[in-house]
């Protein structure tokens, strides 16, 4: 066997482990763009990335896509974001961190959640905003 055959036998465990991570990350990414506790943005970029080395197909889909394939093209171009994702991703960060505070749940749930999702709002404010 030679040391080609050998990396893509080691390559393929890894592969098929970014393809899961990225259609993980796809269908949350898909349903946060309807569920106040999910950004869709983060895991949309993440699943990206995991396509990017891992599966053309995917890869390609996503970046055709008529939603996300902008969202793509403007972070890997520009490294920035739209101001209309900022805009609804920085609603639905507030209204989930509203309801966490609000809901019965337990005050380390609570403050723990909030305090990562005030993390991702903080990071959105300071991502450079794409020119329309």
């Amino acid at each position: 066997m030679s040391s080609d055959d050998k990396s893509r036998k080691l390559n393929r465990p890894l592969s098929f482990a970014l393809k899961t991570v990225g259609l993980i990350s796809l269908a949350l990414g898909f349903a946060g763009a309807f569920l106040p506790l999910l950004p869709t943005t983060p895991f949309i970029l993440l699943s990206a990335w995991c396509f990017a080395k891992s599966s053309p197909r995917w890869n390609a889909y996503i970046h055709s896509h008529s939603e996300f394939g902008p969202l793509l093209r403007n972070w890997r171009d520009q490294r920035s974001v739209a101001v209309r994702h900022k805009v609804a991703a920085a609603i639905m960060v507030s209204v989930s961190i509203a309801t966490l505070l609000l809901s019965d749940r337990s005050a380390e749930l609570k403050y723990g959640l909030s305090l990562g999702l005030s993390v991702i709002l903080v990071l959105l404010v300071f991502t450079k905003t794409s020119k329309p």
